[in-house]
């Protein structure tokens, strides 16, 4: 990724860096009276392990209800066989409430202070509490006091807390949930608690990733393998980015000089699998007439434009209104020179950052001019661009 140290200094880190070793404990509460927030914990839990390039080292859920029991334990993190077996925990019966949850509260701190050897990891408490009964949470300062971080998610909360500021301590963290909906809306209140006090340099958010199709590129020959070609680069991209591991917003908008047409828009993508359904499903483009190069839909404040020409054609003239600014504004003359433009475009949007938000992610979109008939290699070439660009940036 690339580190800014003030508004004129960025320098290359590596990017294969993902979270730290953590271990983390959910207690979910399997009481009858839980209602339909029961599933909303599951999917919680489920959100939290796709933040995860390749997982805590530890994991342990915990439910309580009928007794406190350790449901799974697992200490090397295995993503697909993990929430399989989480799937489970949805056709178990609910069972009468009979046990507190300062039981099952005991049972994690036990869980996360067991073994010398995991002594300098970060551990994490999560709680999921029934906020229409009376719960003491004398236990919080217990734990926090033993170095555990605390997120408690409150369910069936009169109102959400998700765009409130955070008034919670740097161990502890409250979050309500007034509907099952309002789920994705806490996630980067966790990561908040986790990361920015734990690993800020490792973590990623959820992003709003929107790509912009011109149209009139499938005015020309070939519109079928066109289309195919662009649904395989939107799926690498959108993969990319980690989209299938966050609660992130997926959109695919058709525009021409009349009107714009919206293809895609979702958001809670489950996994690789889901995405590939999501975009497989988009609708063919309306036909167009005209170049549109004047008409991307885009023009709002605080969005940065970036315009990479190729070629001659269109004129600087002709381009800059479309960019935010003349800084923004590339040209090269082949195909084959993009590569060229990766490191100085990736400096170039790094000092747009604020330095002191420079490790948290910023939201890009690549918006690819294609009017006039291109060979599929040098729709390569564009491809290893956006590939080489979103990796110098940090992207994922």
């Amino acid at each position: 990724m690339i580190k800014c140290f003030n508004s004129n200094s960025c320098s290359f880190e590596d990017t294969k860096k993902c979270f730290s070793p953590v271990d983390i404990v959910f207690i979910i509460d399997t009481s009858s009276s839980i209602g339909l927030h029961f599933e909303t914990q599951i999917k919680f839990v489920k959100a939290v392990f796709g933040m995860f390039k390749h997982g805590p080292s530890r994991i342990a859920i915990i439910t309580y209800g009928n007794g406190a029991h350790i449901f799974r334990r697992l200490k090397a993190f295995k993503q697909k066989e993990f929430l399989q077996e989480l799937d489970s925990l949805l056709y178990d019966p609910h069972q009468p409430r009979e046990t507190s949850i300062r039981d099952a509260v005991a049972l994690g701190e036990e869980v996360l202070s067991t073994g010398e050897e995991y002594s300098s990891r970060v551990k994490v408490l999560i709680t999921f509490v029934d906020q229409l009964l009376r719960v003491n949470d004398g236990w919080r300062m217990r734990v926090t006091e033993r170095g555990i971080k605390v997120f408690s998610v409150n369910l069936r909360s009169k109102e959400s807390t998700s765009d409130k500021p955070e008034t919670d301590t740097s161990t502890t963290h409250t979050a309500e949930v007034a509907s099952p909906v309002d789920l994705p809306l806490v996630l980067p209140q966790f990561l908040n608690l986790l990361c920015d006090r734990a690993a800020p340099k490792e973590c990623f958010l959820p992003v709003n990733l929107a790509f912009l199709i011109d149209t009139h590129f499938f005015n020309e020959n070939h519109q079928q393998l066109m289309f195919e070609t662009l649904k395989s680069f939107i799926k690498e991209v959108a993969k990319g980015l980690g989209l299938s591991k966050t609660f992130s917003r997926l959109m695919v908008i058709y525009f021409n000089q009349e009107d714009t047409f919206l293809a895609i828009r979702y958001k809670g993508i489950r996994d690789d699998n889901h995405l590939n359904e999501v975009i497989d499903r988009m609708g063919y483009p309306p036909k167009t007439q005209g170049s549109t190069i004047a008409s991307l839909p885009i023009k709002e404040k605080g969005v940065q434009i970036i315009v990479v020409a190729i070629g001659r054609s269109p004129s600087d003239r002709e381009l800059l209104p479309l960019a935010t600014t003349k800084e923004n504004l590339y040209r090269v003359a082949t195909f084959e020179q993009l590569s060229k433009t990766v490191q100085p475009l990736s400096i170039h949007i790094c000092k747009q950052i604020d330095p002191k938000l420079c490790d948290i992610p910023t939201d890009v979109v690549f918006t690819v001019d294609a009017s006039d008939a291109i060979s599929l290699d040098e729709l390569d070439q564009v491809k290893l661009f956006l590939k080489r660009s979103a990796l110098s940036i940090g992207i994922g």
